[in-house]
């Protein structure tokens, strides 16, 4: 069965529609998610994202919403490695797992935006091959503490003396560790090592089929089930008719973009209505269709949408209404 999540619109900017950052706002949209029947809920984990704009803290939104949901999942998309400390962020994944019910999925990544961290006063490696370390070396510190077990360590990066985490997450040995990854050589030889599922920002059909194979290489080559693993990709949807609210669309983005420091570092900017058809799913009802149907075809498994009409519910609820019920 595929899976879809919705990505909360947690930042000024996440939709082409005029919008505020309450969490009012919010929490219904998420609340109609849940009732509409998506999987999954998740939000970025950023303090800022460019010069203007504001914006809600990942974890105290979903933390807030393991308390007004009940069935649905709940997740960070992706967690910055390096804007807490491995120890603190399995303590905090611990106890919202705690609090969700074992509803809670981990989904981390390197980190990569260089002037946030540093605006926040957050240690910053420009140097990739050490960021890729340190989030190795966190990953497997959060391990050993999810145990339970007294722990201490001296890493290159990270040094504990007696840590203990307790209580344990619901989920056993942990809750489903995503991580966000797109470098071919290492970080995708981390996927197939460690995840239990992996995300990657919209690609067009081809590049997204590509990075699987690349995946499926690596799994070979560490001796992991390919399949064990379960594949998403994070997207922009938005249904309509008039094929005219493309060029608001394109301007809105290419206005985001603009927004947003090192943006290019993440995903490559789409500039023309073309590119942005071909990286995300946009358009009428029975385009979105035979978009949908092309990812899975290749191999998504889980979508997690921003649905840029937000915060109309119109593309939330026909996206359900309509596009569900040709993959359940």
């Amino acid at each position: 069965m595929i899976k879809f999540g919705v990505c909360l619109p947690t930042f000024q900017g996440a939709s082409s529609r005029p919008h505020t950052i309450d969490f009012d706002g919010l929490e219904s949209f998420a609340l109609r998610a849940e009732e509409l029947g998506y999987d999954s809920l998740w939000a970025a984990d950023h303090l800022m994202l460019g010069r203007e704009g504001g914006m809600h803290e990942a974890w105290s939104v979903i933390s807030a919403l393991a308390l007004t949901t009940s069935r649905i999942r709940l997740g960070t998309l992706v967690l910055c490695n390096t804007h807490r400390s491995p120890a603190l962020t399995a303590k905090m994944v611990a106890t919202l797992d705690q609090l969700s019910g074992g509803r809670l999925d981990l989904g981390i990544g390197t980190g990569w935006h260089k002037s946030e961290q540093e605006s926040y006063g957050l240690p910053w490696q420009d140097d990739i091959p050490t960021r890729i370390a340190m989030f190795e070396e966190g990953l497997l510190l959060m391990q050993r503490l999810f145990s339970g077990e007294r722990v201490s360590f001296d890493g290159e990066f990270y040094s504990l003396e007696g840590a203990v985490s307790q209580p344990r997450p619901v989920q056993q040995p942990h809750p489903p560790i995503w991580i966000g990854a797109s470098g071919e050589r290492v970080m995708l030889r981390l996927v197939a090592q460690y995840a239990d599922a992996w995300n990657i920002p919209a690609l067009p059909v081809d590049e997204y089929a590509h990075k699987l194979d690349v995946i499926r290489k690596h799994c070979q080559s560490v001796g992991r089930d390919y399949d064990s693993i379960e594949k998403s990709m994070e997207t922009r949807v938005m249904i309509f008719d008039d094929d005219s609210e493309m060029e608001n669309i394109a301007q809105w983005f290419t206005e985001f973009q603009n927004s947003v420091d090192h943006a290019g570092d993440i995903q490559p900017s789409a500039e023309t209505t073309d590119e942005l058809r071909s990286q995300y799913i946009l358009g009428n009802l029975e385009h979105c269709k035979s978009r949908i149907q092309q990812y899975v075809d290749v191999g998504v498994q889980h979508f997690q949408i921003y649905f840029i009409d937000y915060p109309s519910t119109d593309s939330l609820e026909t996206f359900a209404r309509e596009i569900f019920p040709l993959h359940r």
